[in-house]
């Protein structure tokens, strides 16, 4: 059987090398925690499976039941697309012009 994975939003930082601070704040809200390894420039990510590495340009993700894993890029890239910052703003425009035909309609037919 085959199985396409859910539209679903989530949340990524980019590990650039010289952004620990920011994935410390990214993090922070968590009960997971994340590392920095100095001898393989390596961020540590304390998951629910147990600790994982990922490289320079690797993502951590923030899943939808707010745990974070890492991500290598290549698989981010074939993944992941960036979610534009009007598109919930789009979302709703839709809704109100659905909400104003609606009523349009209804005081027209009286």
């Amino acid at each position: 059987m085959k199985y396409r994975k859910k539209p679903v939003v989530i949340e990524a930082m980019q590990w650039v090398g010289d952004n620990v601070d920011q994935l410390l704040a990214f993090v922070h809200e968590s009960d997971r925690k994340i590392s920095y390894n100095h001898k393989t420039n390596q961020i540590i990510i304390n998951t629910l499976e147990g600790n994982m590495a990922t490289n320079i340009n690797g993502w951590i993700i923030k899943g939808v039941q707010g745990e974070f894993y890492p991500c290598k890029p290549d698989i981010f890239e074939q993944t992941y697309e960036k979610v534009e910052k009007d598109a919930n703003r789009k979302k709703i425009e839709v809704q109100e012009r659905e909400t104003y035909e609606r009523l349009k309609a209804k005081f027209e037919r009286k």
